[in-house]
């Protein structure tokens, strides 16, 4: 015997057949019934959307969609009052860890002044530094040179050279940055060029790269005239500083790699 099947779930064979097994179900929705929190008078549902809030219910949008609860009246208090406590507390959680991590910034900035202010007087003071030579067109194409020890080196050989690239984040660097490294270095009888570069969002990091490289290039071509050895020339970064410096240098590579490669193409044709 073959197995009894649904009006809808049997396959009509025309239209006509279609439509009757439709209205063989028959969907009656439930009533809403929507209670405003002032009153017990009933409202409808368009009457909430008029006044442009959900009175009988706690409606808030989370995961960018709207989601909107009816209930009694009572509940509907109990609701909305829960939503405003966590929103609060909520509140009070972020703002306590805000103050909590500002308090400790400034205790850490409190705790680094001497040391900040001591170098910062160090340069100001600082008789062997050249400061503010211009490198280039721009306003940040400003470097120091560190001049050596006096008892640290020789007065007839020149001085290695070191080329000192800060960081910053790429956003705060200065070239007043590499004030403590640089110092050690010229007590050790080494002369320090701190190159400087422009920040964002005035530069972005090809230009940085070409700042830098433009500074490296002026040490090449001058710093013979400072007493610096110009074969004896080390590039020295710090955070975003290496990574500019390492940016550079690979650029140096591969272009003098692809001018080897024209070379030795033109000697074999």
């Amino acid at each position: 015997p073959e197995t009894p099947h649904h009006p809808l779930m049997t396959k009509p064979a025309s239209w006509p057949s279609l439509c009757l097994a439709a209205q063989a179900v028959e969907v009656v929705p439930a009533p809403v019934k929507i209670v405003s929190l002032r009153s017990s008078r009933p409202l409808s549902r368009a009457s909430c959307c008029r006044r442009g809030r959900m009175t009988a219910a706690a409606a808030w949008i989370r995961g960018g969609e709207r989601r909107a609860f009816f209930h009694p009246s009572g509940q509907g208090r109990l609701a909305a009052a829960a939503q405003v406590c966590w929103k609060i507390a909520r509140f009070l959680r972020y703002s306590l860890t805000f103050l909590v991590l500002l308090v400790r910034l400034i205790a850490f900035a409190l705790l680094l002044l001497p040391a900040f202010l001591r170098l910062g007087w160090s340069y100001v003071c600082n008789t062997r530094i050249s400061k503010g030579i211009r490198y280039g067109p721009k306003s940040r194409h400003l470097l120091d040179v560190y001049y050596p020890a006096e008892a640290a080196c020789d007065a007839m050989a020149p001085a290695p050279v070191v080329v000192a690239v800060m960081g910053g984040a790429r956003v705060i660097g200065h070239r007043y940055w590499n004030v403590q490294l640089a110092s050690r270095l010229a007590e050790a009888g080494v002369m320090v060029v701190a190159v400087d570069y422009r920040n964002y969002p005035s530069a972005s990091l090809p230009d940085m790269v070409a700042d830098v490289e433009l500074g490296v290039d002026w040490v090449f071509e001058n710093i013979a005239s400072y007493g610096g050895d110009p074969s004896n020339i080390a590039v020295v970064g710090q955070s975003a500083g290496a990574h500019i410096s390492s940016m550079l240098l690979l650029q140096r590579s591969l272009k003098q790699a692809a001018e080897r490669s024209i070379d030795v193409e033109g000697g074999e044709g």
